[in-house]
């Protein structure tokens, strides 16, 4: 009988790091190598308020609710892909 032995760990991948993010305002799909907002989905109840793609490499994806303003910012780190969220309450000024 023939013996197959896998590798330890798979080779490593060309391909660019893709990887999704949720909030409570929505999903946000990005990939680095170079940085690409791939998708923006709002929650049910959210809009997609604001999207700012920066010149560094980075985007601001802003959600609004009629209760809630969730910021999410993205960038690549060591080629992969972060996120950090802020949600806040919506102001009644309006």
């Amino acid at each position: 009988p023939t013996r197959t032995t896998r590798p330890s760990s798979p080779p490593p991948s060309k391909k660019p790091a893709t990887k999704s993010f949720t909030s409570r305002g929505g999903n946000v799909v990005v990939r680095c190598s170079p940085f690409e907002l791939v998708q923006t989905v709002p929650a049910q109840g959210f809009e997609l308020d604001d999207v700012d793609e920066r010149s560094d490499g980075g985007a601001r994806v802003r959600f609004e609710s009629d209760e809630l303003r969730v910021e999410m910012h993205l960038s690549c780190r060591d080629g992969e892909p972060v996120s950090s969220t802020k949600t806040e309450a919506e102001d009644d000024d309006d």
